[in-house]
């Protein structure tokens, strides 16, 4: 798979980065962290997922400093507040009411036959 990520696109290196921000983070969780920390945010360089986002790559492009990828991953927390989740990424779960009969917003919240 790797081989075809890195074959069949003009920048691998940055649609690898991308491809693995999709699979570990949703945007929600994204809207939080930055590369630095600053705007009281999280600084993803403080997190062993960053350790991990970098492993992973420099083991694809050994070669690479990283840098597009470095790129790519700024690029990409700071737009996650515009972006919709990605299909890959299921959405969080549901604290709907009416698994409990409640509709409309009304109701007594107890469950069926309780």
């Amino acid at each position: 798979m790797g081989n075809y990520i890195r074959s069949n696109v003009s920048n691998p290196e940055k649609a690898s980065a991308v491809s693995i921000l999709r699979k570990i983070m949703t945007n929600n969780l994204a809207k939080e962290i930055n590369l630095e920390g600053g705007k009281n945010k999280i600084a993803i360089r403080s997190l062993n997922i960053y350790k991990v986002f970098q492993g992973a790559l420099q083991t694809a492009f050994p070669s690479s400093d990283l840098s597009d990828a470095e790129e790519a991953l700024a690029k990409w927390l700071k737009d996650a507040k515009w972006r919709k989740q990605h299909p890959d990424v299921p959405p969080p779960a549901s604290k709907s009411r009416a698994k409990f009969g409640a509709r409309s917003g009304r109701g007594s919240g107890t469950p069926p036959g309780a």
